[in-house]
C-alpha cells in the first residue's frame, strides 16, 4: 500500500519526512505538516517474509514509477512501535533539527582548510575530520 502527498520538494534543503500506520490508516508528514491521509487497510495484516524497502517505489500505481529509487539522501531513519501521534511527531523533528546552518558549518569548513593550507592543520586529521563534513552549495 501506499501514500503519495500531493506536494512535490525541490528546493535542495533538508526536509523531516515522516509516516505513520495505526492498522487502517497511512499518514504522510513533511516537515512536520500532514500531507496526505488515507485509509491503507482495514482488518489483519497477514504475516510476511517481505522485504522492508525504503527509498524505492515498489509497487506503484504509476507503471512508469514502479522501482523507481528515492532521488536525494536519507538520514536518521526511525522505526517504531506504534503510529506516532501528530505532538510525538513534533517531539522527534525538534530531536533532530540541525544545531548548526548550512552557511555556519561552510564557514568553518572554509576556516579549517585555511588552517590546513597554512601547515596548522595535519593531514591526518584533514583527511579525517574535514573531508568528511564538506557540504556542496
Amino acid at each position: 500500500h501506499y501514500c503519495m502527498g500531493d506536494s512535490v520538494v525541490t528546493d535542495g534543503a533538508w526536509h523531516h519526512g515522516a509516516a505513520t500506520f495505526d492498522g487502517e490508516n497511512l499518514k504522510l508528514y513533511v516537515d512536520g505538516q500532514l500531507q496526505k491521509q488515507v485509509v491503507a487497510w482495514r482488518g489483519e495484516i497477514p504475516a510476511n517474509t517481505n522485504d522492508l524497502t525504503i527509498g524505492m517505489n515498489r509497487s506503484s500505481p504509476l507503471p512508469e514509477e514502479e522501482g523507481q529509487s528515492f532521488g536525494g539522501a536519507i538520514d536518521d531513519l526511525m522505526v517504531f512501535n506504534h503510529a506516532l501521534s501528530d505532538a510525538e511527531i513534533q517531539v522527534v523533528i525538534a530531536s533532530v533539527k540541525p544545531k548548526f546552518t548550512k552557511e555556519q558549518v561552510t564557514r568553518r569548513l572554509i576556516e579549517l582548510k585555511e588552517l590546513f593550507d597554512r601547515g596548522l592543520l595535519t593531514k591526518d586529521f584533514y583527511d579525517r575530520k574535514v573531508k568528511e563534513c564538506e557540504v556542496t552549495p
